[in-house]
């Protein structure tokens, strides 16, 4: 029997948010997010679609793959 593997997209932008002190309604506004759709992306209950991965990446400078990473675990 093969086992399924549960794949999530892991994301460190409150990390990113903190150290360098951005604020993230500034980063809300130029990615074009509501605060509701941010935090829910943010606290990982939302997985963003590429596009909106690469609007918040580049509201915070930073390339996308810093931000986002796939994380493998057991199902």
């Amino acid at each position: 029997m093969s086992s399924v593997r549960k794949i999530r997209l892991r994301n460190r932008i409150n990390l990113e948010l903190v150290a360098r002190k951005i604020p993230e309604k500034a980063v809300r506004m130029t990615s074009g997010l509501d605060q509701g759709h941010f935090n829910r992306i943010k606290n990982g209950r939302v997985m963003p679609t590429l596009a909106t991965a690469i609007r918040i990446a580049r509201a915070m400078e930073r390339p996308v793959e810093e931000l986002f990473w796939l994380e493998e675990g057991e199902r």
